[in-house]
């Protein structure tokens, strides 16, 4: 697959040289999720060492490939760490094209255009995730990441449904800090709910016919456990491949 991939970009930027189209166009890489994990035999990705993977409400399911080349306005070899989503990329190809923005059309996304040619910043902002599904990995959730906190809400949880991490100090989320800052977990919680009902968010409802008798499925400690057991095997995993051989002859 990765050499399928690397073949096919070649052709896509080999046919704009012939074009003499390279140097002005603008050609993005990335992905709509991170790779797909905890899939039983479909489990054939490593995130390590971010936890999860595609559809855990975990940076492993977040945090993808984003590549951008533009000879004429972005400097080759330059690298950003801003923070983007993917409703980001509507009003940055406007910008690009030199056309008017639409912010009625893209209210959830701003032009990278800034950081992209170096000339700028982002404004600061918050970025929801909200994913009211089943999958095999986790239920319905939502996610708020702001100045490198990141709160999860889990809706299949009446207590105990918050994760909450530092990705300034935790990129990998190995520490959940909702137990020590009960206050920061409400007030996002808050932040949360208001820009959720701002965008008419739909909402999980109550299933009448849920049975309470039954062990919970889907929560908030399933995921964990599901992420962090596979975070655990790829660190020993890797450790073993570190060690050097045993030569027992």
């Amino acid at each position: 697959m990765i050499e399928s991939l690397d073949q096919s970009v070649g052709r896509i930027l080999q046919t704009l040289r012939d074009a003499g189209l390279d140097e002005n166009t603008l050609v993005v890489f990335t992905s709509d999720n991170g790779g797909l994990s905890g899939a039983g035999h479909l489990d054939v990705t490593s995130n390590y060492p971010l936890m999860g993977g595609k559809s855990f409400p975990f940076e492993a399911g977040m945090r993808v490939p984003l590549v951008m080349r533009w000879p004429a306005r972005i400097k080759p070899g330059s690298a950003c760490a801003e923070r983007v989503i993917g409703m980001d990329f509507y009003p940055t190809f406007l910008d690009a094209a030199g056309l008017p923005l639409m912010p009625r059309q893209h209210a959830d996304g701003v032009s990278l255009l800034p950081v992209m040619s170096g000339t700028g910043h982002l404004p600061a902002r918050p970025l929801v995730f909200h994913f009211p599904h089943y999958t095999h990995a986790t239920g319905p959730n939502s996610v708020l990441t702001e100045d490198n906190w990141k709160l999860i809400r889990f809706y299949n949880d009446s207590a105990g449904r918050f994760l909450l991490y530092d990705l300034a100090a935790d990129p990998h989320e190995l520490k959940d800090r909702s137990a020590e800052q009960p206050d920061k977990v409400r007030a996002m919680d808050d932040r949360l709910s208001g820009l959720l009902k701002k965008m008419q968010a739909q909402l999980p409802v109550p299933n009448p016919n849920y049975d309470a008798t039954q062990p919970a499925t889907f929560t908030r400690q399933s995921a964990l456990d599901m992420a962090t057991k596979k975070h655990r095997i790829e660190e020993s995993q890797l450790r073993s491949l570190a060690s050097p051989a045993i030569d027992r002859n």
